[in-house]
């Protein structure tokens, strides 16, 4: 009786397009994609560049128990699903993400495991061939851009042309009225900000003799931390924390804030900086996070305001050890203030306009002063 060993071929899962996210490195736009390589261990990271005259495809694999032998982060994970969902997780969030480096054959893409400071994760993705389509492709860009940019300078002509055509004392005399109107506009914005300023200093300007701050220098600073607090009420400050008189006492500095409502901190540093906080809502003596549309960041040394977004984690605390404002974090003051290094780490839960390290103009800093007082509404 003959026997016949008969062979099973296993058919490939195909690849799975999972999550597609934008990054910018040098005024370059790049398209990430992660995709299940169908493996139950891979996910394969690609990223495309285009403009007109440029494409280029680069790609890394990342193994699940080869990430768990290098980081400590994926160990936490017990399977393929759970570091898939993780791993996406974390590159939902653009402020964990960083372009580290671009040339023609290598793209190092940084990610922030947000466990511990500066805990980060170097992916290597290397450059890939282009096909056909994709060198086609450049080509049709190419004369397409080539054909708008002809356009656009035989209408920038004509325009030049006509402009040309134009007497020189009709544009004289044009010019001598925009002139005159701008110095009536700019005489007419000063007089309503001088009446603007008065008539909100009168609403909120409290008597302070009682508060006298080591850190606010004048009535300007209060009335611009007054004004962002409550722009249409009165409100008058109760200090209830100053390291000048208590020195670093960590248990009074809790109990100063901890549980309590409309509490504004203030910071200068060593190397004189000022700046803070201010939360409506209030922390708690437990892991907790909060959303606060009223709490906002913000510098003393230039009188600017840096709002919430009203996101999840606008206040927070998971150690139990600090002062929490933004999941970056935004703001972070260690109650052992003089022996830790507190920062500032930007993320998306305040808004910045495009300032880097708005608080700070750097991200650690030692504290020469701090101030807590709970603010009343009258």
């Amino acid at each position: 009786m003959t026997s016949h060993s008969q062979v099973i071929m296993e058919t490939p899962c195909p690849e799975e397009l999972l999550f597609n996210f934008n990054l910018e490195y040098n005024n370059i736009n790049l398209n990430f994609s992660i995709i299940d390589k169908g493996d139950n261990n891979t996910l394969k990271l690609v990223s495309k560049e285009q403009d007109a005259k440029i494409m280029r495809n680069y790609e890394a694999y990342l193994e699940f128990n080869d990430l768990k032998r290098k980081y400590k982060y994926f160990k936490m994970f017990d399977d393929f699903k759970e570091y898939q969902f993780n791993f996406i997780e974390l590159c939902k969030r653009k402020n964990n993400l960083k372009i580290n480096s671009l040339d023609e054959n290598e793209l190092i893409l940084v990610i922030d495991l947000n466990i511990i400071v500066d805990n980060l994760m170097n992916i290597s993705l290397k450059r890939t061939k282009l096909t056909d389509k994709e060198q086609k492709e450049i080509l049709l860009i190419d004369l397409e851009f080539k054909n708008r940019e002809i356009d656009e300078l035989k209408t920038e002509i004509k325009n030049i042309k006509k402009i040309i055509n134009l007497k020189d004392d009709k544009i004289a005399k044009l010019e001598e009225n925009i002139k005159k109107l701008s110095t009536r506009l700019d005489n007419v914005e000063k007089k309503f900000d001088s009446i603007e300023i008065f008539e909100k200093s009168n609403k909120n300007i409290e008597e302070i003799n009682n508060n006298k701050s080591g850190i606010i220098n004048n009535k300007k600073e209060y009335e611009f931390l007054f004004n962002a607090i409550s722009p249409n009420n009165k409100v008058s400050l109760v200090t209830v924390f100053n390291s000048v008189t208590e020195g670093e006492n960590k248990e009074k500095l809790k109990s100063a804030y901890i549980g309590v409502n409309d509490i504004l901190i203030l910071v200068r540093t060593k190397k004189g900086k000022r700046f803070g906080g201010y939360a409506h809502e209030s922390f708690e003596d437990k892991e907790f996070q909060k959303q606060d549309k009223k709490a906002f960041l913000f510098s003393l040394d230039k009188l600017k305001i840096y709002k919430s977004k009203g996101t999840e984690h606008t206040i927070w605390n998971f150690n139990l050890d600090s002062i929490d404002f933004g999941w970056g974090t935004d703001l972070r003051i260690f109650h052992d203030f003089k022996n830790n290094k507190n920062y500032t780490n930007q993320s998306t839960d305040f808004e910045y306009n495009d300032e880097n390290f708005a608080l700070n103009e750097e991200k650690y800093f030692d504290i020469s002063c701090i101030e807590l007082y709970r603010v009343n509404f009258n």
